[in-house]
């Protein structure tokens, strides 16, 4: 099997999800990953133009938060690859063995017509979307025989759209979720494959959440593909279109409700202990 996913470069969550794909053991040899990774904040904008946009409507102090957050993630990646700790989530997933892996980056505006031609040289049989910045095209879609998936950490169709669990926190939901669903022309709004539902700690923070969901969601993925592989049926539910909920990039009067009810972003244990996610 031949699958390409869709994701961006250094991202901590995409890392994790497609550790634990390469580690649950649902690849043969012969199979082969390819990993296309983007490495813009917001596609058609410079780094420059869209650091500017997250600080108008963002703010300096989540700006900060999500480079610094970033910054960890890498000081973490190059310790534990150091040490060979293949079993932690930081780990580079590009390191894994058991599967072949192509790592592909920057791969930037796939509705280029040069990428389109390259995706479909490869002749992939499925594509994963996973914590990725770009719309994928229809004619990206209609490519992979069995389809585009796309994990997205909320329970659809609510929290569409850009940072989900952090929109969950501020609205003071009991519970959050992730959902694997197929991918159509529109945003987040495919059938339905698979829903799971975590509780949200009292004093849990975003990133710590955000694991929680990535963790399902790489459980997902890999039952989804076993099934592909054992040639059992998909079986899919409806993704309501109305009576759901859209987000764009987080305003800072959703920040100020973050603080207000006291969460963070993340603690310093979260990239220098043994997780517990």
């Amino acid at each position: 099997m031949k699958i390409i996913v869709f994701t961006t470069k250094d991202f901590v969550y995409s890392n994790y999800v497609l550790n634990n794909i390469i580690r649950s053991g649902v690849f043969a040899p012969s199979d082969e990953l390819i990993v296309l990774e983007q490495d813009h904040l917001i596609p058609g904008k410079t780094k420059w133009q869209a650091l500017a946009r997250y600080i108008k409507k963002s703010g300096w102090h989540y700006v900060t938060a999500q480079i610094f957050k970033k910054s960890l993630f890498l000081a973490a990646r190059a310790w534990y690859r150091i040490n060979g700790d293949v079993e932690h989530p930081y780990y580079p997933y590009y390191k894994q063995i058991g599967v072949q892996i192509t790592r592909k980056t920057p791969f930037n505006y796939m509705k280029t017509e040069e990428h389109t031609k390259y995706i479909r040289s490869l002749e992939p049989d499925l594509i994963i979307s996973t914590s990725s910045m770009e719309i994928i095209p229809e004619k990206i879609i209609s490519i992979p025989r069995f389809g585009v998936i796309n994990t997205h950490p909320a329970l659809l169709p609510k929290y569409r759209g850009v940072s989900p669990v952090l929109r969950a926190l501020t609205h003071q939901d009991t519970h959050v979720g992730m959902t694997l669903h197929y991918i159509d022309v529109g945003i987040d709004t495919g059938a339905i494959i698979g829903q799971k539902r975590l509780v949200i700690g009292a004093r849990e923070t975003e990133h710590h959440l955000s694991m929680r969901t990535m963790k399902a969601g790489a459980s997902m993925i890999v039952g989804f593909i076993r099934k592909l592989k054992a040639r059992q049926p998909i079986i899919t539910s409806a993704n309501p279109k109305e009576g759901g909920s859209y987000f764009s990039i987080p305003k800072k009067k959703e920040l100020r409700q973050l603080r207000k009810l006291k969460r963070r972003f993340f603690h310093l244990r979260d990239y220098f202990s043994q997780p517990d996610w």
